[in-house]
């Protein structure tokens, strides 16, 4: 991921890689540092709720990324995972396309309803 960060990456698909948490290790100082990210899918990648927390720790720390899709079926993200992205999109205010389904989580929706509730 080094060689592109000094890019204005706008779409990132990094879907059906099972990389986990481990995985996205590697991409978070990216994520950290791209504030030209819009769109990010990262479906079917098996994160774990430890994976989605990693990822919003990361994206929290950019201020200037206004993220306005998100992408993260079947990752199994759960309540854990899917409550501090939730907690992100609140913050950014610009999501306007989200599929987190089969994540194994009814609780965790509620989180993201509030936060959708938040963007323009």
């Amino acid at each position: 991921m080094n060689a592109i960060s000094d890019k204005k990456i706008a779409h990132l698909d990094l879907s059906h890689n099972a990389f986990g948490p481990q995985g996205v290790a590697s991409f978070e100082d990216f994520l950290a540092g791209a504030s030209s990210l819009k769109y990010l899918d990262v479906s079917n990648c098996g994160l774990s709720p430890v994976g989605g927390q990693m990822i919003a720790a990361a994206l929290s720390k950019n201020d200037e990324m206004r993220l306005t899709e998100f992408f993260g079926t079947r990752s199994r993200l759960e309540e854990e995972g899917l409550s501090a992205l939730s907690e992100v999109f609140k913050k950014q205010k610009s999501l306007v396309k989200l599929n987190v389904s089969q994540n194994g989580s009814k609780r965790g929706l509620a989180p993201l309803l509030d936060a959708m509730a938040e963007c323009k």
